[in-house]
């Protein structure tokens, strides 16, 4: 079972001891018997978790895949807490969802033990926290939150030490899918499927003999965001180097519709806090949103989101047509990291703001 070799990795992470005891206080599952001989050898398992009026956290679904081929839905289903619920924008389950929900948390836990023994590999992201909830307890978990280690960007933009902490879902995806998830919902069964895509992608790259870190979307410091800029160079054997700037400067607080005239690709916030962005300019005129997002990802694996501007192009001074736009970025984290992403030497322009060069060409990378 190719899942197996994960399990490893995930028990040398400093947490897993203490969030997976070999003593727990819940029971674990049965030897492995006669009587789960077909049963799948490995799982995904994803919850939806709510409060309510008396838990802080309750299963209000629950998503169980077989981790094999054809990666079948084994249960799909909501689960009925014993008390109203709290609704939240993440769960998106209200209690009107629930009113004729019959299927309960103690289902939802004799499922798992008619289908799992001590041998059943359960995958997921934080699966402590839904055998916690299922009074369950489990040792061979791959859990993603543990698997993929975070690595703290270092300030020169090169790679920092590894950390303790956990992994968020987000940068797992993100990393491995180059794919951005909206924080304001949550979709078990979307997720568990993820789970599998990403276990594959750690599997694919090990192979190769590389090492799989998600960088740390927290701060390596707590000075304010420093001005930076950074610059996309697409060139040909016909046509001289032409760049596009980006930089990040608190001081650019203008509309997305009114860039600042400066040569640069700016890290921007709107005044209303909610959108974070990368200004870019000098955009040469062979370059479209697409394909500038698409060498922006390849070579970051930070996704803007969609909403990003699209690309204005006017005339400069030297008769050559040159363009602008924004990337949104769903948080100043991914906004950040976009920036110390870009793998290139940081120079300061005339403004004294800090900026980069990402190459798009083929020839130097």
């Amino acid at each position: 079972l190719k899942y197996k070799s994960l399990l490893l990795p995930t028990s040398q992470h400093p947490s897993y001891p203490t969030l997976y005891p070999l003593r727990p206080t819940h029971p674990p599952f049965r030897p492995y018997g006669s009587w789960c001989h077909t049963h799948p050898p490995a799982i995904a398992l994803a919850a939806t978790i709510s409060p309510t009026t008396t838990q802080s956290a309750a299963l209000c679904r629950i998503t169980i895949l077989n981790a094999l081929p054809p990666q079948n839905t084994l249960l799909d289903t909501l689960i009925k807490p014993p008390a109203p619920l709290i609704p939240t924008k993440k769960t998106r389950i209200t209690n009107e969802d629930l009113r004729n929900v019959s299927f309960t948390r103690e289902h939802a836990t004799l499922f798992l033990r008619n289908l799992c023994s001590c041998d059943t590999v359960v995958m997921g992201h934080e699966v402590h926290r839904v055998l916690e909830l299922l009074q369950l307890a489990h040792y061979n978990c791959v859990d993603t939150s543990l698997l993929f280690r975070v690595r703290q960007r270092s300030v020169n933009g090169k790679g920092g030490e590894v950390m303790t902490i956990s992994s968020q879902w987000n940068d797992i995806v993100t990393r491995c899918l180059r794919q951005q998830t909206e924080e304001e919902e949550s979709d078990c069964a979307m997720q568990a499927r993820t789970v599998l895509d990403c276990c594959q992608f750690y599997l694919e790259q090990t192979a190769k003999g590389e090492n799989v870190f998600v960088w740390s979307s927290l701060s390596s410091s707590s000075s304010p965001p420093r001005e930076t800029s950074a610059s996309v160079r697409h060139a040909s054997a016909s046509s001289p180097p032409q760049n596009v700037f980006v930089s990040s400067s608190p001081s650019l607080q203008q509309p997305v519709t009114k860039p600042s005239p400066s040569s640069a690709v700016s890290n921007t916030s709107l005044t209303n806090n909610t959108i974070h962005q990368l200004y870019c300019i000098s955009i040469p005129p062979t370059l479209n949103k697409t394909t500038l997002m698409e060498r922006f990802i390849n070579s970051t694996t930070i996704v803007p989101l969609s909403s990003s501007s699209d690309i204005v192009t006017k005339k400069a001074k030297d008769g050559l047509s040159k363009g602008k736009c924004y990337l949104d970025f769903c948080s100043k984290e991914h906004q950040q990291l976009a920036f110390e992403s870009i793998v290139s030497e940081i120079k300061v322009d005339s403004k004294g703001r800090e900026k980069k060069m990402l190459r798009c060409d083929d020839e130097e990378g």
